[in-house]
């Protein structure tokens, strides 16, 4: 049985870095692409044969593990810490708690497919000065601040300007997540791709 898993909210961070440095941009997209799975993909809905008994283990499993600003093996959970971040879950530790199954075992929600236009916003700096945030750097015939770049998502002039590194993609999933069946790739579509929940929440720290 094929199906998707779709959070109430999505909110994915680009982490640029360069030194001791970090810089956390917050990336919203205007539509979603969720990843379609098999039962056979998790170990915990191998016996599966409806929504409904999926969705029924995974309500259960989500209340076996730890959001993210609570779950202290993660160890980005100093950098969501506040009550805003209580429903939110790092997709890396949900794949592990679902128990994906090969080429998805190390994270099965990674964002393989967005689009409709983004949304950015830093969410955190890290060891960066206010002086290092106005410098200055020409791409293209074009002047950026270190921050005009980074709010805006200008990841070329953060990575060839000013040579900061992209380190890595940090997912989260916000509860309640709702699975949805999923049609094969050559019936009509059901729909569930098309989803605008994933603007980010006003609580910014």
């Amino acid at each position: 049985m094929k199906f998707k898993i779709i959070p109430a909210q999505i909110n994915e961070f680009e982490v640029f870095g360069k030194d001791k440095k970090e810089i956390w941009i917050w990336v919203t997209w205007g539509r979603y692409d969720w990843t379609k799975f098999h039962t056979n993909d998790f170990e915990i809905f191998k016996n599966c044969k409806t929504v409904a008994e999926i969705q029924k283990l995974l309500d259960k499993k989500i209340q076996t593990i730890q959001p993210i600003n609570k779950d202290k093996k993660d160890g980005y959970h100093v950098d969501f810490d506040n009550k805003s971040w209580n429903d939110a879950y790092n997709t890396q530790t949900l794949s592990k708690a679902l128990g994906s199954i090969g080429s998805l075992e190390d994270d099965a929600f990674m964002n393989e497919s967005s689009g409709g236009g983004s949304s950015a916003q830093v969410y955190l700096w890290k060891n960066v000065s206010k002086e290092e945030k106005k410098q200055t750097k020409t791409y293209e015939q074009e002047e950026y601040t270190l921050e005009d770049a980074a709010e805006s998502f200008r990841d070329e002039v953060l990575t060839e300007a000013f040579e900061y590194s992209a380190l890595e993609t940090i997912t989260l999933y916000r509860a309640p997540l709702k699975v949805v069946e999923a049609m094969d790739d050559n019936d009509e579509d059901d729909g569930s791709d098309e989803d605008d929940g994933s603007n980010p929440p006003s609580q910014i720290e």
